[in-house]
């Protein structure tokens, strides 16, 4: 059976107001089965009042708490990657940057994936490391990379 062998991150490339469900629904549209994503990072402007990081990690595609990339739990968000390796999303784009807390999110996440899943740091990609596209953008590149760099025990 195959195991993840990383996680690759993109950005939505949308306003700050798209929610998770939102995305499902388009995804849905085009004949997908659901959402391609594993998890959304959605930001705090989309709701009234200011949001803690952890609310604003929302599930996309199931995944379960063993390494095995099961076929169910196949993504749709790197042609060629999406058997086995997991996809996460930012709500962000050129015009409306990630936010502190998605940030705050962001890094909760892949620290939580690495271990449950029992990944390095080089295995965590961005989706224009593997494909021609600005995705996730100058800021989350710049950031991922000097949370990759800074190496302690997940490298």
């Amino acid at each position: 059976m195959k195991t993840w062998k990383g996680i690759v991150i993109h950005w939505s490339a949308s306003h700050q107001k798209i929610s998770c469900e939102e995305i499902r629904k388009w995804h849905k549209t085009k004949g997908w089965r659901d959402i391609g994503y594993h998890r959304v990072i959605e930001h705090e402007n989309l709701y009234k009042a200011k949001r803690n990081f952890d609310s604003l990690l929302k599930e996309g595609r199931t995944l379960d708490s063993d390494i095995f990339a099961e076929p169910e739990e196949r993504g749709a968000h790197a042609y060629g990657y999406n058997s086995d390796h997991i996809g996460i999303c930012v709500i962000a784009s050129p015009e409306h940057d990630i936010s502190e807390e998605q940030i705050k999110a962001l890094f909760y996440l892949l620290e939580v994936f690495l271990k449950r899943f029992g990944l390095k740091k080089n295995q965590v990609k961005l989706h224009k490391d593997l494909y021609a596209t600005e995705c996730p953008g100058v800021k989350i590149e710049q950031l991922v990379n000097n949370w990759k760099s800074s190496c302690q025990c997940c490298c």
